[in-house]
């Protein structure tokens, strides 16, 4: 009864972690990404961000994973567009992450952090260039 029991305990601990966080591949080594993400390539090394690969889903849309001892340590989601475009995916973003079962959340300007058991998810909308403007989201550990 008592192994039942501790059986139960820990499936519902792990399935509530589970459900409190957003799914992410922080953590996981390069040959798992690759092997996973299909069109992933290597662009470039940041000295404070690691080792970036970018696989595009469009001209307008793309996914950055940062690598450092060969494990994810921040993805991040990217979209373009004009002002509108960019802030509707801006506020589709906040609006489904704000339906999540996040532990605290701070707004700032043109962004806003959600904060997970283990994940911190940054949603943030910037101007890039003349007309376009940037919506990403950003997943470290906390």
């Amino acid at each position: 009864m008592k192994k039942i029991l501790f059986t139960i305990i820990t499936l519902c601990s792990c399935f509530s972690v589970a459900v409190a966080d957003p799914g992410t591949r922080l953590g996981e080594s390069l040959p798992v990404v690759q092997s996973e993400v299909q069109g992933l390539r290597h662009l470039r090394n940041w000295p404070t961000k690691g080792d970036q690969y970018t696989v595009y889903h469009d001209t307008n849309a793309y996914t950055s994973y940062y690598f450092k001892n060969n494990r994810v340590v921040l993805e991040e989601f990217t979209c373009s567009g004009n002002e509108e475009t960019a802030g509707y995916y801006f506020d589709r973003f906040v609006s489904d992450f704000s339906k999540q079962d996040y532990i605290k959340a701070y707004e700032g300007e043109n962004s806003v952090t959600f904060y997970f058991s283990r994940i911190k998810v940054t949603v943030s909308l910037s101007h890039f260039v003349g007309n376009e403007y940037l919506c990403k989201v950003s997943y470290t550990s906390r």
